[in-house]
């Protein structure tokens, strides 16, 4: 079996954490469009075209499809009515409480996607130490 490489892991991880911060950017001006309404000139998205950027940027990521996949269902949970029909989210207008909903998941995903990287960052820097007392030996 293959040694994690702890600063390989730690980039994937900060990669992630990027990516995460877009996505609260995004989701963060589209609860201020719903809230306040676009400016001039701003197209009015639907709940289907914010889902859909925010799974494209999940996908762009590694191991991020399934995320992308998770908070499409979440939404489409979210708009669920009695009957457990779903409304075409393309078609749908921006609701405040479903952005807000993406948002809170967002931000403790980020929460999450920090302890990791405290976790590998603390094994990168055990490897490092590693390594220079290896050579430091090795030298002497």
């Amino acid at each position: 079996m293959a040694a994690i490489n702890s600063t390989q892991q730690l980039a994937k991880i900060r990669s992630q954490i990027d990516t995460q911060q877009q996505i609260i950017g995004q989701l963060e001006m589209e609860l201020q469009y719903a809230i306040l309404g676009s400016p001039r000139g701003a197209k009015e998205r639907s709940m289907g075209d914010i889902v859909a950027d925010v799974r494209g940027m999940y996908d762009a990521v590694a191991g991020g499809g399934a995320l992308g996949a998770a908070t499409e269902r979440g939404v489409k949970n979210f708009f669920e009515d009695k009957n457990g029909d779903v409304p075409d989210l393309s078609t749908q207008m921006p609701e405040q409480d479903a952005i807000r909903h993406m948002l809170y998941q967002a931000r403790a995903l980020l929460g999450e996607l920090r302890i990791e990287e405290q976790g590998w960052n603390t094994e990168a820097q055990e490897e490092k130490a590693r390594k220079k007392e290896l050579i430091d030996f090795a030298k002497a």
